[in-house]
Parts: C-alpha cells; sequence; structure tokens
C-alpha cells in the first residue's frame, strides 16, 4: 500500500529539518517530495535499499517514528552517516523520526528527470484516506484486474476502486508519452533550426562568392582556366566550412555531455552527429559552387565592367 507511485504526480511535499543540518539565513528547513508507504512497498515494487532496512510491522503508530531517503536526499543533508539520523517534521507537528534505510535515487516525477531528494513513512504512522494498491503478480497482469476488485470488495463493498492497471500501463502513460512527446518537440526545433542555418548558410556563401565576379573576370582575363577558378573559390569555401564544423562539434561536445550530466538523457547520437556536419559541407560547397560556375561562364570584359 502506498499513497503514491513513481511517475504519478500525487506526492506530498512536506517541510523537513534535518537535526545538525545547517540552512542558509532565512531558510528553516526544506520542502521534500514524499509519500506514506507499507511495509511491502519495496519489495514489491523492486525499490533497492543499499543502507538499513525498510519499515517493518512493528512500526507501529504508537512506536518510535521512523523513515526512509533516498541517496540523494542523504547525500544533500545527512552527510556521510545518515543512518541513525533524525528528522524533525516540521508541518506534522514537529514529530521527529529516524532514518533506518537509505533507498536508490529517485525519480519521482519522471525518468526524464533528474533525482530529487525523496522521503518514504510508514502508512501506519502516518495514515492516509486514499490508498494504492500495489500487487506483483504471475503472468498475465491485466488479467488479474477483476480478481483484486473482488478481493477488495470482499474486505469492504463500500471502497470504490477508481483505477486499475498494470506497471507496463503507467510506465508507457506517464514516461514514455512525455519522453516521446519532448523528443518530438525537440526533434521539430531541432530540424526548423537546421534548415535556417541551411538557408542562411547558402545565402551568405553564395553572396560573398557572387562579390567576386569582378576578381573571377580578372583571373579569366589574365588566363586563368576556369577549372582552376572554380577549385580556388570552392576550396576556400570549404576550409571555412570545415571550420565552422570544427569548431560546432567541439561546441556540441561540451554542451551534450553537460545535457547529459544534467538531465541525464542519452548520450549523442553517433549517426546524427557526423550527418549534420556532413550536410553543412555539402550546403558550403554547393552554395560557392553554384554561382562560381556562372561567374566562370560570363565573359570577363562583362565581368570587369560591373563595378
Amino acid at each position: 500500500m502506498a499513497t503514491s507511485l513513481p511517475t504519478v504526480p500525487q506526492f506530498n511535499l512536506i517541510a523537513v529539518a534535518p537535526e545538525g543540518f545547517t540552512f542558509p539565513p532565512g531558510q528553516s528547513s526544506a520542502t521534500i517530495l514524499s509519500a506514506s508507504v507499507d511495509a511491502s512497498y519495496f519489495d514489491t515494487l523492486g525499490v533497492r535499499l543499499v543502507r538499513g532496512r525498510g519499515f517493518r510491522t512493528t512500526d507501529r503508530a504508537d512506536g518510535p517514528g521512523v523513515a526512509v531517503v533516498d541517496e540523494t536526499f542523504a547525500a544533500r543533508y545527512l552527510g556521510p552517516n545518515p543512518l541513525g539520523q533524525r528528522l524533525r517534521l516540521v508541518e506534522l507537528g514537529g514529530r521527529t523520526a529516524e532514518v533506518v534505510g537509505i533507498s536508490a535515487p529517485s525519480r519521482a516525477n519522471a525518468i526524464i528527470v533528474p533525482p530529487q531528494p525523496f522521503l518514504f513513512l510508514p502508512v501506519a504512522q502516518h495514515p492516509a484516506s486514499r490508498l494504492i494498491l500495489i500487487a506483483h503478480t504471475e503472468g498475465d497482469a491485466a488479467a488479474m484486474a477483476g480478481s483484486l476488485r473482488e478481493v477488495v470488495r470482499s474486505i469492504d463493498a463500500d471502497v470504490p476502486v477508481y483505477r486499475v492497471e498494470t506497471t507496463q500501463e503507467l510506465f508507457d502513460e506517464r514516461s514514455k508519452k512525455l519522453a516521446n512527446l519532448l523528443t518530438g518537440i525537440s526533434t521539430s526545433v531541432g530540424l526548423v533550426g537546421l534548415t535556417m542555418a541551411l538557408i542562411g548558410l547558402y545565402a551568405l556563401v553564395a553572396y560573398q562568392v557572387s562579390r567576386r565576379t569582378r576578381e573571377i573576370g580578372i583571373r579569366m582575363a589574365i588566363g586563368a582556366v576556369r577549372g582552376q577558378v572554380l577549385r580556388s573559390i570552392v576550396g576556400r569555401a570549404a576550409v571555412m566550412g570545415l571550420t565552422g564544423v570544427a569548431i560546432g562539434s567541439v561546441v556540441s561536445l561540451v554542451a551534450g555531455r553537460g545535457l547529459t550530466s544534467a538531465l541525464g538523457t542519452p548520450p549523442f547520437d553517433a549517426v546524427l552527429f557526423a550527418a549534420v556536419p556532413i550536410v553543412l559541407l555539402a550546403t558550403t560547397v554547393l552554395a560557392s559552387l553554384v554561382p562560381a560556375r556562372r561567374a566562370a561562364t560570363i565573359d570577363p570584359q562583362q565581368a570587369l565592367r560591373q563595378d
């Protein structure tokens, strides 16, 4: 039983003041995501406990207050020896709870969000009017929906069952769809940005080459071969393009590592990372080649009369 599930935005926000932790001036507590769970929660959902223990059936309302925090919470507020430290629950009448266990980092809101400090409290000590029943099943989980409803009805027919879904359905709805939506948005923005960059790059390079029409005419007038002129102009554009790609690649690598570290996003796509520079270089060469070929075919005297 639990008051909320991972990736479902139903967590409580409670003010916590770890004993011995010094907050900045003007701050006396930290607002932390929290959920009340029973003794079977960690095993049922496979939440790994890295230190200490989970909750027990002996953690009753009339017993000492206990809590389990995740590694992110422990690292930020409790230091190297988190077990046994006490937390003051400011909004719960100043009650205290002893940290008895440390869980793996929690991604309570979404898998694409970095881990946030999280606090588990025993539901026996912090009851709620609405709870979620979590069942570990063998075989087809969806086929167990009817049986679970009957179990709840047999205990208390007046207890409403609002929704029954599998963890796979929950993951697909709360995390996979959101990730796909964000990926689609970022991809669309990236494609628009790339298209605008290609258009701007083509226009800029073509304009610069077209301004060299008089220079091309002079070269042709003194005996330069058309092929030499084209190689010279395209080569110069290619060098500029390679310089820009090199600078952009370094910036992209640094920015990509920063995003991966901050948001937990996957590393960059090597195929895409290689394809974009190729497209940019091809655009640069094409933008210089088209006006250069046109300028190389005009009469040198006509080119010299332009200015």
